[in-house]
């Protein structure tokens, strides 16, 4: 269990020094993420998913600092990405979407950057 829980904690902070205690470390992230108030990172997560639906969307990266949110993803088609975006303005202030690329499998690639409603936290 002690080695779970060092390779967890590694995975989860690949730059961090050895902690003395990883369990209430990562204890005390997980509270982080979703003790932000009502725009925590575990809500802006709820926004993208809702904005996502049920399509076989990809969403691979994201980045979260408080106020905005950017990541990258997958989608069948860009009438599709399109969609996502249309979706996105319901839940974020303002929402881009950029870098739509092809890919072999017909499927395209694309980036997006949102603003948090009212300005984050």
């Amino acid at each position: 269990l002690n080695a779970s829980i060092t390779g967890l904690y590694k995975e989860v902070f690949p730059t961090r020094a050895k902690a003395v205690d990883e369990v209430s470390e990562l204890k005390a992230e997980i509270k982080k993420l979703g003790a932000s108030g009502s725009d925590g990172a575990l809500s802006v997560l709820k926004k993208l998913t809702d904005a996502k639906g049920d399509d076989p969307r990809e969403i691979y990266e994201v980045d979260f600092d408080g106020t905005t949110v950017s990541g990258r993803g997958y989608d069948r088609s860009v009438q599709t990405v399109s969609d996502f975006k249309t979706k996105a303005l319901l839940q974020f202030a303002t929402f881009e979407v950029s870098e739509i690329k092809s890919r072999p499998d017909g499927s395209v690639s694309f980036a997006f950057r949102g603003a948090l409603k009212g300005g984050g936290k």
